[in-house]
Order: C-alpha cells, then structure tokens, then sequence
C-alpha cells in the first residue's frame, strides 16, 4: 500500500490467481533413505522428522553389543494443518496400490 493510501485509509484488495504449479527437483538434491519417523503437532502445523539409523560396525564376536543406536535426522517438514489430510489421502492411495500390486504378484 502506498504512502498516500495508508494516510487516507485506503485498503488494497488482492485477487486469488490461480496458475498451475511447476515442481522442479534440484539435480544435486540428495535423497536419503529413513527407516524411521517422529509427527509432532504444533499450534498451527504438523512437523514430519524422518531419521536414518545406521548400526555400528562390529569386527568381532566379542565386542559387547551396542546399548543405544543413534538414529540422525535426514530430513524435517512442517505442513500446515490444513494440508495433512491432504497428504495422508496420498499416502493411504499410494498404499493401496503398493498393497494391490504385490497381491497381484502372489
């Protein structure tokens, strides 16, 4: 809002365009494998940490097994709430036919 606007209280409407999105994947973009995940609401969003645990290397029959095994965060996403329906539609389609796919291999 310009100067002069704001002094005679004018208000600015913004329209909603509507354009179709281009999803673009840096080539140098990692991907990494998680074999575990953490969901945490917040007040205003949903946060999706995936972790990678990598057990450590034992040489010997001997060495006593690890107590703990550390699992480092790859990657961390916020959604906002509004959108996790929409994610959890395309993760559950994305089941079904993973689930239809290797019935039809037995």
């Amino acid at each position: 809002m310009s100067d002069d606007a704001a002094m005679h209280g004018a208000t600015e409407t913004h329209e909603q365009v509507s354009a179709p999105v281009s999803f673009r994947v840096p080539e140098d973009m990692l991907s990494r494998y998680a074999s575990n995940f953490v969901v945490q609401r917040q007040q205003h969003e949903v946060v999706l940490s995936f972790f990678e645990v990598i057990g450590p290397i034992i040489l010997s029959a001997d060495e006593p097994p690890p107590t703990v095994v550390p699992a480092r965060c790859v990657a961390r996403i916020t959604i906002a709430k509004p959108r996790i329906q929409e994610l959890v539609d395309i993760l559950q389609k994305t089941a079904a036919a993973i689930r239809a796919e290797s019935e039809a291999q037995e």
